[in-house]
């Protein structure tokens, strides 16, 4: 009979143990309520600056580099079309001398009476009282016919002196023309505006036609983000978006330019111009953050923490029970997701430990704050 009732003794205290052991190993998790407000649809992706180009400027022809209006140094900013440096021009400048002196002198002439233009007019004077002695009977046919030969090949001579004059000038003009355009070829200029980042050749180098001169990079910055492919939809032309440069604290609000119309074909993400008007802080090439977008805006839907969603279902509170729904979800953002179903508003959704958790179990509820000690 001792024996039995020791038994029965051990036998409660096991049952205490156990249920004591129970209440000890109930899960706990954080919770929060089903709620009614406004969820943004907000797509991030990675952002990068670029210069817009960059590029070697190369010696236009064979030459030497003159001292002369030589500018080239590192970190200089141009402009588009500054000449930056040039080449010898050997005789050129001499033959473009020589080929003005000679165009004025022919504008010149053509400007006045030419000799044999002179000649003409008196000729042609001389014909007309000619004229009047062969219709008085003084001079006969003949020796009119032939002062009017003379006055016809006269005309002819004075009309090819001026014409071989106005070919004359045609000629020098396309001369000085062509001497022109060589000088200009031989000046070493900067492709766009931009900031000369390293100098190739100095003053007394002998260049060969296509011989890189200079690095330049653009002044133009390319502000570039990379946008995956499931959420590329929601970015649109002229869309806002806020920029956190990894360099500054605060972010930098933008908008979009462009969305090229194909993917990388490694990463399979799409690449989205942005515009930043004003920038608040001074944007650099090789900077790099994170974007995100507005793709869109949900008032008056029914939220809970982005958390508290497992595999598109909740893990509701029920007396101390965990039920779980399935839900069809909306609109999810980093911190919140938009619930249209599955859930009624002032539900207790729990947020932690969901793994641990299965339908049915009991659970113990704590706040954000306990769970974080």
């Amino acid at each position: 009979m001792k024996r039995i009732f020791w038994i029965v003794v051990i036998l409660l205290a096991l049952g205490l143990a156990a249920r004591s052991l129970s209440r000890a190993f109930v899960p706990t998790s954080a919770y929060a309520h089903a709620t009614l407000g406004t969820v943004k649809k907000i797509v991030t992706g990675s952002v990068t600056i670029a210069a817009a180009a960059e590029s070697q400027i190369a010696s236009p022809e064979d030459g030497l580099v003159l001292p002369a209006n030589f500018l080239l140094k590192e970190g200089q900013i141009v402009a588009a079309g500054d000449v930056l440096a040039r080449l010898d021009p050997g005789q050129i400048p001499f033959e473009q001398k020589e080929a003005q002196i000679n165009l004025d002198q022919v504008n010149s002439r053509l400007a006045g009476r030419l000799p044999s233009e002179i000649d003409l007019e008196r000729m042609q004077n001389n014909l007309a009282d000619k004229k009047k002695e062969s219709d008085a009977g003084f001079l006969g046919k003949a020796d009119y016919a032939e002062y009017e030969l003379q006055v016809a090949v006269q005309l002819a001579l004075a009309t090819k002196e001026r014409a071989d004059l106005v070919l004359q000038k045609s000629v020098l003009e396309n001369s000085l023309a062509n001497y022109a355009d060589q000088l200009k070829r031989l000046d070493i200029t900067a492709p766009y505006d931009g900031v000369i980042t390293s100098v190739l050749a100095h003053p007394g180098d002998l260049l060969s036609k296509g011989q890189p001169v200079a690095n330049i990079i653009s002044r133009e910055l390319k502000i570039a983000a990379e946008v995956n492919q499931d959420d590329i939809a929601y970015v649109q032309a002229n869309e806002t978006a806020d920029i956190h440069f990894f360099a500054y604290p605060d972010k930098i609000p933008a908008k979009v330019k462009l969305v090229l119309p194909s993917s990388d074909k490694t990463t399979q993400r799409f690449t989205v111009l942005l515009d930043v008007a004003n920038p608040p802080v001074a944007l650099f090439a090789g900077l790099t953050g994170e974007v995100g977008f507005l793709a869109g805006e949900h008032d008056h839907v029914l939220r809970v923490p982005r958390r508290a969603l497992y595999n598109n279902s909740l893990f509701v509170a029920n007396n101390g029970r965990v039920e779980v729904r399935a839900v069809t979800p909306g609109f999810l953002t980093l911190t919140q997701a938009e619930i249209k179903s599955g859930v009624a508003e002032g539900e207790i959704v729990l947020t932690e430990n969901l793994d641990l958790l299965r339908n049915g179990d009991r659970v113990s509820l704590t706040t954000d704050e306990d769970a974080k000690k």
